[in-house]
């Protein structure tokens, strides 16, 4: 880790083939314009360590990197940790709030075990990728994003997808199949 806390390609630590030919992609990928990227691996694959390098290496890296575990939030309150709130959204709401999006504006949002997130959700998350706009708790206001959203989990993405339970077009917005070119592979 650098002086200033951010980590470097040098952090990705092995020797396998396997391992260098992801440090290589991450590589080509770091300094692109994605706007999304997919990582797929096994629990303990390093995926949150190859977000951050991503992050740390792009053009984004001045600005925060803010990682959200999907899984280890409830989902009542994912929505408000994600996009702030009002004073007055919700009984003990005494006073507005910026929410993770808003801080990690011109940075990187990491978010881990993304598999995890209601169909609510995943549909306020679908706005935020392709308009680029959320709203907060308890608003109207529409406000807009400019955040690159690296999502991971340990799931099967495409089985949920089958079986209804992730919806398809955020699917589609987070991996490579998508119109704006986002990058995925699997760990």
């Amino acid at each position: 880790m650098g002086a200033n806390g951010q980590l470097g390609f040098e952090a990705i630590v092995g020797r396998s083939q396997a391992l260098r030919h992801i440090t290589l992609i991450l590589k080509q990928i770091a300094n692109t314009p994605l706007n999304t990227i997919l990582l797929l691996g096994e629990t303990g694959t390093g995926k949150d360590l190859f977000a951050k390098v991503l992050h740390d290496e792009s053009p984004r890296a001045g600005y925060p990197f803010v990682e959200v575990n999907c899984m280890a939030v409830p989902e009542t309150l994912l929505e408000g940790e994600l996009f702030g709130h009002e004073a007055g959204a919700f009984t003990d709401a005494r006073r507005s709030r910026e929410g993770l999006v808003s801080t990690a504006n011109h940075g990187t949002l990491f978010l881990n075990e993304i598999a995890d997130i209601s169909m609510g959700m995943q549909v306020k998350l679908l706005r935020l990728i392709e308009d680029r706009m959320y709203r907060k708790l308890g608003s109207v206001e529409e406000l807009e994003s400019n955040v690159r959203i690296i999502a991971a989990t340990s799931g099967d993405l495409e089985h949920l997808v089958r079986s209804r339970q992730f919806k398809v077009d955020l699917y589609y917005r987070v991996q490579s199949k998508n119109r704006n070119a986002s990058i995925y592979w699997t760990l």
